[in-house]
C-alpha cells in the first residue's frame, strides 16, 4: 500500500501523542490490522487483537480525553482516538476519509496525515463485510518509524514529531493460500517542504 506519515499535535494533546508515539516506538502497532473500514467515513486500527475490543495505553488500560474546541474533524486525514465513551482511550485510533463533524467533542484529535493520503484512501476502498471488517484483504502495519525535523527543516533522529506507518496488503486467494504483497515507499514531508526518502 505504501507509507502514511502522521504529524502529531503535541501542543494540543501531549498525553495522547506521547501514548501513540511510544506505542509506535515499542513496535506495538507492528502487525496490527485496520480492522474497521467504512467507505467515505474512516479507517480504524491500533488493536493488537484485530477485533476492535483490544488494546491498552502506555498509562495502563485507559486514559482521559484531550479535546480542544479549535480542533475539528473538518476533512480527510484527521487522526483521532477511537473510544467506547468519554475517557476510554487506549491504543486504537482512526483516520477520517471525509469531514465527520458529528465526532467533534467526542474523540481526541491528535494529528493529521502529513503524507500518504493516497494510501489511506486506497484502504478506504477495500471490500468489507457486514461488520465493517475487510473481507479478503488484511491491511496491516508492517513497520513504524519516528522522525522529527528541527526549526530549520533538518532531519533529526530520534524524536516524536512524525510517525510513519508502513502498510502491507495480504490477499487470501483461497482457504489455504494467503499471498502477502508489501510495497513501502517511505516518503516523509516536513512542514518546511523538505522531502526525505528512505
Amino acid at each position: 500500500m505504501g507509507m502514511i506519515c502522521i504529524e502529531l499535535y503535541w501542543d494540543h494533546a501531549p498525553r495522547t501523542c506521547k501514548n501513540f508515539a511510544e506505542l509506535a516506538r515499542r513496535g506495538y502497532y507492528n502487525g496490527t490490522i485496520f480492522h474497521r473500514i467504512i467507505a467515505d467515513f474512516m479507517i480504524q486500527g491500533g488493536d493488537p487483537t484485530g477485533t476492535g475490543r483490544g488494546g491498552a495505553s502506555i498509562y495502563g488500560d485507559r486514559f482521559p480525553d484531550e479535546i480542544h474546541d479549535n480542533l475539528k474533524h473538518s476533512g480527510a486525514g484527521i487522526i483521532s482516538m477511537a473510544n467506547t465513551g468519554p475517557n476510554t482511550n487506549g491504543s486504537q485510533f482512526f483516520i477520517t476519509l471525509a469531514p465527520a463533524q458529528h465526532l467533534d467533542g467526542k474523540h481526541t484529535i491528535f494529528g493529521r496525515v502529513a503524507a500518504g493520503m493516497r494510501a489511506v484512501q486506497r484502504i478506504g476502498l477495500v471490500d468489507t463485510d457486514a461488520h465493517d471488517g475487510p473481507k479478503s484483504t488484511h491491511i496491516s502495519v508492517t513497520q513504524n518509524m519516528i522522525y522529527e525535523w528541527d526549526e530549520m527543516g533538518v532531519f533529526v533522529v530520534p524524536a516524536c514529531m512524525y510517525v510513519c506507518v508502513c502498510v502491507c496488503v495480504c490477499v487470501c486467494v483461497c482457504v489455504c493460500v494467503c499471498v502477502c504483497v508489501c510495497v513501502c515507499v517511505c516518503v516523509c514531508v516536513s512542514v518546511f517542504g523538505k522531502v526525505n526518502v528512505s
